[in-house]
């Protein structure tokens, strides 16, 4: 006799876990399917039914089912992504794909995969994976490429508003004339950072965000940076005050538009 007991302990285990698994992708909205490749049996939960607009018909559906609800223009993306997952050995491959939904239109998915088991061929034999709606993740993209736009148009005449006002500080001035023209100036960057800002969140969601590094004197800046908030301050009754710490160094290696945008951000929100 053999005690079996630890392996069917271990079985109950992983039948649990497979059963916790379902039950989370449900609750979080993923879509599960899993195709045998050779068979063409494609089975799905029905939350990717839910997704896509669909009932259940049957256990079992071919590939064609999930295809014809495919954007025409996607379904070699998604093809060239299994190959090349094949090709690479990289089990793992996703893709971004607009599915039809019956009253929905076209939405935007994710549709992730892994090749789990191979045939005699080195061909897939079974892959398993999951769709996930992105729909209103490509809108806000969609919204930030608007942004950019808005500010790179936006950019071009603050730009022309520094360039005339430091002409004019150039010029003989009086003390109260020069004092109210570099509030123009400092308030003028203000708002072209704050351009930039969009211009960076754009940046953002296209993963091209990059940090510049370099030398600046920590001083001086917070004080250009406090100064266009002190009329606000002042009509509210708050004494705006700067105090930074003897021991700070004069000099710092920082990207300043970034640390621009943070104390900014953390002045306006206090």
């Amino acid at each position: 006799h053999t005690d079996i007991t630890e392996l069917d302990e271990a079985r109950r285990a992983r039948h649990q876990l497979h059963d916790d698994f379902l039950f989370t992708a449900e609750s979080i909205q993923i879509g599960i399917w899993d195709w045998q490749v050779s068979h063409d049996n494609l089975q799905v939960n029905d939350t990717l039914l839910a997704m896509v607009g669909q009932s259940r018909a049957q256990w079992r559906y071919p590939l064609r089912f999930m295809l014809n609800l495919v954007h025409e223009d996607d379904r070699a993306t998604l093809q060239q992504a299994m190959i090349a997952s094949q090709n690479e050995h990289m089990p793992f491959f996703e893709c971004e794909l607009r599915v039809q939904h019956p009253t929905q239109g076209w939405r935007w998915m994710l549709l992730s995969g892994q090749i789990v088991t191979l045939n005699m061929q080195q061909q897939a034999e079974r892959v398993i994976g999951t769709l996930q709606d992105i729909t209103r993740r490509k809108a806000a993209e969609l919204l930030a490429i608007e942004a950019a736009k808005e500010a790179h148009e936006t950019r071009t005449p603050m730009n022309g508003i520094l360039g005339m006002t430091q002409l004019c500080l150039d010029t003989p001035l009086t003390a109260e004339q020069r004092e109210y023209l570099s509030l123009v100036m400092s308030s003028a960057q203000s708002l072209l950072h704050i351009i930039n800002d969009i211009l960076d969140f754009s940046r953002i969601e296209s993963g091209k965000m990059q940090v510049d590094e370099e030398p600046l004197g920590i001083r001086p800046f917070i004080q250009s940076l406090i100064r266009p908030h002190m009329p606000a301050a002042s009509e509210k009754g708050i004494e705006l005050l700067v105090d930074i710490y003897p021991a700070v160094p004069e000099v710092l290696i920082v990207d300043g538009p970034r640390l621009r945008q943070i104390l900014t951000n953390l002045l306006g929100n206090a």
